[in-house]
């Protein structure tokens, strides 16, 4: 399983924290595509713009140390 299927993410919208969870999990939870919730997570354009109101996704860090 890849790394991004296992890792979690925190959810915000705006600056409101909504949910915390594997990306497929947040996709169904609130109808966001997974493709959308990586996009958000790792593109650094998309960060460097202002999306007030916007869903917001931040991967958190692994507790263990995957050398793999």
């Amino acid at each position: 399983m890849g790394k991004h299927q296992t890792r979690e993410y925190a959810l915000y919208k705006g600056d409101e924290f909504i949910d915390i969870g594997l990306a497929r999990e947040l996709s169904e939870k609130y109808g966001i595509k997974m493709d959308t919730i990586y996009w958000k997570a790792y593109c650094n354009n998309w960060k460097e713009r202002n999306h007030k109101g916007g869903y917001i996704v931040i991967p958190l860090e692994d507790d263990e140390n995957d050398d793999s």
